[in-house]
């Protein structure tokens, strides 16, 4: 299972042998309270993954309005909490800039897609189909996280905007 948390979606892949079977996303703790998470469909799920991968969140110094430390501590909780309702083993913890770099995510998201088999992408397909195309990026991050769990994505060193 892989988990990329955010401030209000958070992204679910699930993989079995190495294969991506189920991705979706899920409304964030943040402003939400725990009951968001009862109406997502894998709420009612077992605690089935054996491996799980969190993307934890990672500030980046910047000039201007810096982000709001309160939005990276519940972005944490909210991937904690994922991590311990669907799994039954400690997740592994990543950085996004561990495990995709400063690989921008149009190109994160079409190199996951040209890993992908037909039945992942129907997969895919499936289960963001309630949701707004828009949103989409989010489900991806979570694809891409997985396939670099299952060492099906690899970074590369020194990738820059031109990919």
């Amino acid at each position: 299972m892989a988990i990329d948390p955010g401030k209000t979606l958070c992204g679910v892949a699930i993989f079995y042998d190495r294969k991506l079977v189920l991705c979706t996303l899920m409304h964030s703790l943040i402003g939400q309270g725990v009951k968001a998470f009862h109406t997502a469909r894998m709420a009612t799920a077992p605690k089935a993954a054996v491996y799980t991968i969190l993307e934890t969140p990672q500030h980046y110094p910047r000039p201007g309005p810096d982000i709001d430390a309160n939005d990276l501590i519940s972005i944490a909780v909210t991937g904690a909490w994922l991590a311990g309702r669907f799994t039954a083993t400690p997740p592994r913890l990543v950085s996004p800039g561990k495990w995709k770099g400063n690989l921008p995510k149009d190109v994160c998201q079409k190199r996951a897609e040209g890993l992908l088999e037909d039945s992942e992408l129907a997969a895919i397909e499936t289960g963001l189909v309630d949701w707004h195309p828009h949103l989409h990026h989010n489900a991806w991050d979570a694809v891409a996280l997985g396939l670099y769990g299952v060492k099906r994505f690899k970074k590369f060193a020194g990738i820059t905007h031109n990919g």
